[in-house]
Order: structure tokens, then C-alpha cells, then sequence
């Protein structure tokens, strides 16, 4: 399989991650992320990869945020190992091993979830209740530490 985001894509998904920074998070989305007005983790992740062509848009398990421990993050990890353009490929955790458009599946919180999106520089952007969209280090201890799977984008061909 290879991987969707190709170097010459690489421009178009970081112009797209940019358009949606400073968009607030609320925590009862539901699937549906508006740019500029509001999102969470997954739904921003999800967007993300929706508007590039990456994915099929998500269709997600009834639950409420912040409930719940590891029964949440089951949840997450089916949604997102149910996606059949996005494949997993974490071996070893290993930063330097990621490629633009890769999909960090975390656990953090009470609810047990967390989704950001690596793009490349060591740059990690994500949805986080007190900031909204935002960037950061993939190397930050506090999102790096959390990582349980990476799942990347691929191009299916018959």
C-alpha cells in the first residue's frame, strides 16, 4: 500500500490543518466539526482528512466525552482501525518513523482518547480544550508519551 500523502500533497494538508488553527473545541460535536467555529480531536483529525480525499467520512460509536476510561478508548480504536484507508503502522515508537498525514491515536484524559496529526517539522496539530486547533512538538512528552497506535493514510489500488 502507499501512503496517500505523497510529498507533493504535503503543501495542501499543511494549508488545511492552518485554515482550521484558533477553531474553538466543544465537546459534544458529534461528526460535525465547523471550521473556524468549532471541533474536537477527532472531528478536526477527521475533517482534515475528509477535505483532502483521504478518507470517507467517519461514522461514530454513541458516547460522551469525558466518561468512561478504557471502554472510551475501545471505542476510538475500532472507529479508527474500521477505516479502510487508514493503516496501521506502528511497529516501533518512533517519532523519526512518521510521514506527513499520520494519525496519532492517544490516550489521555478521562475519556481515554485522543486523535492529532502529524505533518511534518516534528509538528503535531490537534484539538485541546483550552486552545482550540493548535500545533505542537510531536516530541512533547505530554502528546509523545500518550501515543498507544499510529495509522496512516493510504491509497487503496485494485
Amino acid at each position: 500500500m502507499k501512503p496517500f500523502f505523497t510529498p507533493d500533497l504535503y503543501p495542501a494538508l499543511i494549508g488545511e490543518v492552518q485554515s482550521w488553527a484558533g477553531t474553538r473545541f466543544s465537546a459534544r460535536v458529534g461528526g460535525r466539526a465547523v471550521k473556524g467555529v468549532k471541533a474536537d480531536c477527532v472531528t478536526f483529525v477527521e475533517a482534515v482528512l475528509v477535505n483532502l480525499g483521504a478518507i470517507s467520512p467517519l461514522v461514530f460509536p454513541p458516547y460522551v466525552p469525558f466518561t468512561g476510561g478504557p471502554d472510551m478508548f475501545s471505542l476510538m480504536v475500532g472507529v479508527v482501525e474500521s477505516v479502510p484507508t487508514l493503516e496501521k503502522v506502528m511497529e516501533e515508537k518512533n517519532p523519526a518513523s512518521l510521514i506527513p498525514g499520520d494519525v496519532l491515536l492517544c490516550s489521555t484524559g478521562a475519556a481515554g482518547h485522543h486523535l492529532a496529526l502529524f505533518v511534518g517539522d516534528a509538528t503535531v496539530w490537534h484539538c485541546i480544550d483550552r486552545y482550540g486547533v493548535t500545533e505542537t512538538s510531536v516530541n512533547d512528552p505530554i502528546v509523545w508519551s500518550r501515543v498507544r497506535s499510529i495509522h496512516r493514510p493510504i491509497r487503496i489500488t485494485r
